[in-house]
């Protein structure tokens, strides 16, 4: 089978899975992502001295709620930026590379992905702050932009690493 239409077998399926273990999983992915990363940003906007409130809404694992002064924002998975870190993650595994180089593209995606998702909250409570009229056009155009961006960056460093270290190990081979 060619390798391309492989990768994209092997994305789609990785994808697909990782979306069914999200749903299934939906209130274990809230208290250990979603709420962390809206807390955490709330934390750090309060730091700049913004009249700040998180709360995660009790008996639903749908969304968490940020207030920044007059403004109420409704956190939702997607806002945390974990379908970006799923789609990353389905082209690690779809990816012809050993798994250990799989498995640390992993475990360094995770806090990578984290700190993106709270940044990300917080550039939008500075603009929710300082620019209001532009938070729509930020949230919805902007954002989506970034979070491409972010994945291919990251992806393409990890890509980078293995075809580093799979050059270096052949170097030693032939040595």
């Amino acid at each position: 089978m060619d390798i391309r239409v492989r990768f994209c077998l092997l994305f789609c399926l990785g994808l697909a899975t990782l979306m069914g273990i999200f749903l299934q999983w939906k209130p274990w992915f809230s208290d250990l992502y979603l709420w962390p990363i809206s807390w955490t940003a709330a934390s750090l906007i309060d730091l700049f001295g913004a009249t700040v409130a998180a709360y995660d809404p009790v008996d639903q694992h749908e969304f968490t709620v940020i207030e920044i002064g007059r403004f109420v924002f409704h956190v939702e998975h997607q806002c945390s930026g974990i379908s970006a870190f799923f789609i990353y993650l389905a082209a690690l595994i779809a990816y012809p590379a050993d798994w250990e180089h799989k498995l640390r593209g992993a475990l360094l995606g995770l806090p990578a992905f984290f700190a993106y998702g709270t940044l990300r909250l917080v550039i939008l409570g500075a603009i929710a702050l300082t620019l209001p009229d532009l938070l729509q056009f930020f949230h919805l155009y902007f954002m989506v932009i970034l979070n491409l961006g972010f994945v291919m960056m990251l992806w393409t460093d990890w890509i980078r690493r293995v075809s580093e270290t799979a050059d270096a190990s052949s170097v030693e081979k032939g040595a």
